[in-house]
């Protein structure tokens, strides 16, 4: 049974897995816990503040994010490892186009140490509003882009992994909405049919959305990169879009923030990417299908409470369909 974040000397096993402090290089001062961040069912992100220095030199303080991996504790070395990469092919730190600065990581306890992106999240911007938004969306379809193109070689994700998925999710809306059986198992046999696709598989975040990008003056950065994986490129950019306009209906009632992100986004990746509009079109649809109407069924189970939402999951993958929502 794993051990909770907070019953774990961190700041101990900072001194442990930090290279340069492990060796000697550098001498851990001070480190005292700052915040915590975050809790999930596969995570939790948590602050410190930590001090050290060098021989004959002033000591140097800053803050580092300790992430706790609860349900995949091999996660911490993949992470860290293919941080590492990343950094190797050209994203590094205060680049145009970088990935969260590694500084070590834990086996055990499973502990990625990382340095704080640049900047506000690009999630932080399109809930303030305003033009910025138009400018953040475009630099996140540029970083997204660039990633893509890194070369960066992975693991193919396994396509039964996502088909067994909405197996499992077509057997719990059979039991809340026995009703609309017959339509939900339509949608899902279409997305599966669709699913196999003779692209070029490129490096895919897995994780692709708002929240994940940080944008600085003279940097974009990606975090999270827990779910790396060879994937087709339309994946994130779907997943994208699926996320930025179920999010904007769940925070504020409509699609409107959502919309406003989503359309510079994706005509920006399309200016970029010779990716086929109808593949995005369709993992769009899949992030809606996996986000919203579970999500609303679990509080609603009547048929017109979700029917809205299979109205336009279906319009995102029928590719004869007009683009539903996103001006492009």
């Amino acid at each position: 049974m794993p051990v909770e974040p907070e019953q774990i000397d961190v700041c101990g096993i900072i001194r442990r897995a930090i290279p340069e402090l492990a060796s000697g290089k550098w001498e851990l001062v001070s480190c005292r816990s700052t915040q915590h961040l975050e809790r999930h069912k596969k995570s939790a992100l948590d602050w410190y503040q930590i001090s050290y220095r060098q021989p004959q030199q002033e000591p140097v303080e800053e803050e580092i994010i300790a992430k706790h991996f609860l349900k995949h504790p091999s996660h911490a070395r993949t992470t860290y490892r293919n941080l590492i990469r990343l950094g190797r092919a050209g994203f590094k730190v205060h680049s145009p186009f970088g990935v969260s600065h590694p500084l070590g990581y834990s086996a055990e306890p499973p502990i990625l140490f990382m340095r704080p992106a640049p900047g506000i999240s690009w999630e932080g911007i399109i809930q303030d509003g305003g033009d910025d938004v138009v400018v953040a969306s475009e630099r996140a379809a540029d970083w997204l882009f660039r990633f893509q193109e890194s070369g960066l070689r992975l693991r193919p994700e396994s396509r039964g992994l996502v088909a067994s998925y909405l197996d499992r999710r077509r057997g719990k809306f059979d039991l809340l909405i026995p009703e609309m059986s017959p339509r939900i198992h339509r949608i899902i046999e279409r997305i599966k049919k669709d699913l196999p696709y003779a692209s070029e598989m490129k490096p895919s975040h897995g994780d692709f959305r708002s929240a994940h990008i940080y944008l600085a003056p003279e940097s974009v950065t990606g975090i999270d990169f827990d779910g790396l994986r060879f994937r087709e490129p339309a994946v994130d950019a779907g997943y994208c879009i699926g996320h930025l306009l179920t999010r904007s209906y769940f925070n504020t009632g409509n699609f409107d923030n959502g919309v406003a992100a989503a359309g510079p986004f994706l005509k920006r990746y399309l200016s970029l990417s010779a990716v086929d509009l109808s593949r995005i079109r369709l993992h769009s649809g899949r992030a809606i299908f996996q986000r919203a109407p579970y999500r609303v069924a679990k509080h609603d189970p009547r048929a017109e409470a979700v029917e809205p939402w299979f109205d336009l999951i279906e319009q995102f993958i029928d590719p004869e369909a007009k683009m539903p929502l996103v001006d492009i």
